[in-house]
């Protein structure tokens, strides 16, 4: 495995593959043969502001629409309120619970209602699933006294795949692709680019739409 490079966000278009070479991404994230694509965002807690904590936590799994890619924009299937409560992934404990409160309606407002989830509760479970994997080996580093950029070496070369470290604000964006499952919703895996048609091409019917969600206030 080659040294991953250390690349600033929006800044370079370059995916650090697990075989740790470098692709050209300035056309925006391509899904290939998926049904959708993104990045899941993970939080070292080396940051400013809210992104400085003790522990590392995930930030969210973005679908990369246009102008950030061409994935398609699939609605939930159910747009039914979510259980009472945090996702067990954004509990973390150095972490203001009001402001995850907060900070978990503002990911599904502006991300989530474009992955193409079953529900909410649907979008938040594989969101915590995707990112139980690799924040492991990010909390190893961590407690190793390791950087940022240990942290991106230590995850490709556990095969997950790096699309871009995020330098102001101390994240790693994995790459990941949906395709639909039996039910015509999507389900998310973490992939290369290079790899998203095999892992996530074809797939079923296309999820029924939910009523389009009312506007609300982002970051």
């Amino acid at each position: 495995v080659g040294t991953v490079a250390i690349v600033g966000w929006l800044s370079t278009g370059l995916d650090i593959e697990p075989s740790g070479a470098l692709r050209d991404t300035h056309s925006g994230m391509d899904c290939g043969g998926a049904a959708v694509c993104g990045v899941l965002a993970l939080e070292t807690g080396f940051g400013p502001s809210y992104y400085h904590h003790d522990d590392v936590s995930v930030h969210g799994l973005w679908p990369q629409v246009p102008p950030y890619g061409n994935s398609q924009c699939l609605r939930p299937k159910s747009m039914a309120p979510p259980k009472p409560g945090l996702p067990s992934c954004y509990s973390a404990p150095s972490i203001n619970p009001d402001h995850q409160q907060w900070f978990v309606e503002h990911e599904w407002s502006k991300h989530g209602t474009c992955a193409g989830s079953a529900s909410e509760d649907d979008f938040f479970a594989q969101v915590c699933q995707l990112a139980q994997g690799p924040l492991k080996v990010m909390s190893q580093v961590r407690k190793n006294a390791g950087s940022l950029g240990d942290m991106a070496t230590a995850v490709t070369k556990e095969g997950y795949s790096v699309h871009t470290v995020d330098l102001a604000d101390s994240q790693l964006l994995l790459s990941a692709c949906g395709s639909r499952n039996a039910h015509g919703t999507i389900t998310w895996k973490l992939a290369p680019v290079t790899s998203f048609a095999e892992v996530c091409g074809g797939g079923g019917p296309a999820p029924a739409l939910a009523p389009e969600p009312q506007p609300s206030v982002t970051c």
